[in-house]
């Protein structure tokens, strides 16, 4: 006969463990109606944790989601999804590893479920996903001239910041390297070289990880480019030439030469030569005046040097260029006689006088005076000397003899 009720009672269990319950039910005189018997499996709260690893991840490095649990009936289902801070949707992630394609923070949603039981837990952790580190430091230019730094700037990305930062160098031709700057969180450093070379420069960067990546930058350094052009004289005669030489040391590669000139109250330069190879040029100035002379040095790279020179042009020396209109007159007749110059400085004075060949007194025609022609008569025949004189403004004094017959 079927129990017809029953009253059940609620027992609390402090262990957990397999328990047998045996149920009488009995009617209301005593007697046994039934016997029912209950197998109950009392298990511990189940509790979970979750891990990735790594927390930090590469682009393309896989992560492995971690489960920790106890409790429950040891018959656990997991289930991990992920998605990318900003998305809404989730993504299934199998095999409990996540792979993932593009930098940024991830949520990843990993849950246990009790397949017995049927209580399950979830736990969301976050991952932090990065470039491979990445060294992007760069230095001013690839050339400078002897005595000048080279500014390198240090930088990176990807890997886990902070970054810290060391420059080296050394001459290509040497092995050992020269520390500028040991691990440093100071991104800026320049570097002097003390000789004209070529240098290989090193850039490191380190994460926070310990990762380190390095850089190799090339400098040429050159000795700086000067322009040792002279020139011949500083001081010439008024129809001579002065003589430019030009010359360069440092720079870069080849070298090319202008020459320019003027007068030093001009504002105007006159170009002598352009642009060439030409080393040697010369200059006849016209004026009597002084000259500013500019040599421009250009190298390979058209880096230009000036050079100035001041240039003092004089006049010649005072020459007498004077003459007689004969050599041979008769008795009654003159003789033209005519001053004329050349050099010296202006203005000029002239001075005429005539003796016989045979006295030592001269007589004077003209003394010194601005009249440049005058003329002479002998009263007796004979041999006569005639001089002219010229005097420049400065006193200078240039003779000039001649012989002239007088004949009846």
């Amino acid at each position: 006969m079927l129990c017809a009720s029953r009253d059940f009672y609620n027992y609390k269990f402090d262990k957990e463990g397999k328990y047998g319950f045996k149920v009488k039910v009995s009617d209301s005189s005593g007697r046994y109606a039934c016997t029912e018997e209950y197998i109950v499996y009392v298990y511990k709260k189940m509790s979970a944790s979750v891990s990735a690893t790594p927390s930090t991840a590469y682009i393309n490095e896989p992560v492995k989601i971690k489960f920790n649990v106890s409790g429950g009936s040891g018959k656990y289902q997991y289930s991990v999804y992920c998605k990318k801070d900003g998305s809404s949707s989730w993504s299934t992630v199998k095999n409990n590893t996540f792979t993932p394609k593009t930098a940024g923070t991830y949520q990843i949603k990993a849950t246990v479920k009790d397949t017995i039981v049927g209580t399950s837990v979830q736990k969301i952790v976050s991952i932090n996903v990065t470039d491979e580190l990445t060294n992007t430091s760069s230095i001013a230019s690839q050339k400078i001239e002897l005595g000048n730094t080279v500014a390198v700037t240090c930088s990176a990305k990807g890997g886990k910041a902070p970054y810290t930062y060391a420059v080296l160098y050394k001459k290509t031709s040497d092995t050992k390297w020269v520390t500028k700057q040991g691990f440093k969180e100071n991104a800026s450093v320049s570097v002097k070289p003390a000789n004209a070379a070529i240098y290989d420069i090193c850039a490191k960067v380190k994460d926070k990880n310990g990762t380190v990546e390095k850089k190799f930058f090339k400098l040429t350094v050159q000795k700086k480019l000067e322009n040792l052009s002279s020139v011949s004289a500083e001081t010439i005669q008024q129809g001579s030439a002065v003589t430019l030489q030009c010359s360069a040391s440092g720079g870069s590669g080849y070298y090319n030469y202008a020459v320019y000139y003027k007068k030093t109250s001009d504002t105007k330069w006159t170009t002598k030569q352009g642009f060439k190879a030409n080393s040697t040029v010369k200059i006849t100035p016209a004026k009597v005046t002084t000259y500013d002379i500019c040599v421009k040095v250009r190298d390979s790279e058209n880096k230009e040097v000036k050079k100035y020179f001041k240039l003092t042009v004089t006049n010649a020396p005072l020459s007498n260029n004077s003459s007689v209109s004969s050599e041979n007159i008769k008795i009654g007749e003159s003789v033209t006689v005519k001053a004329v110059y050349s050099g010296g400085e202006t203005p000029c004075k002239y001075a005429f006088y005539y003796k016989n060949i045979n006295s030592s007194s001269w007589i004077t025609k003209q003394d010194f005076s601005t009249n440049a022609v005058t003329s002479i008569k002998f009263s007796k025949a004979g041999t006569y000397n005639i001089c002219i004189k010229i005097k420049d403004s400065k006193g200078n004094v240039a003779k000039k003899y001649f012989t002239v017959t007088a004949e009846n």
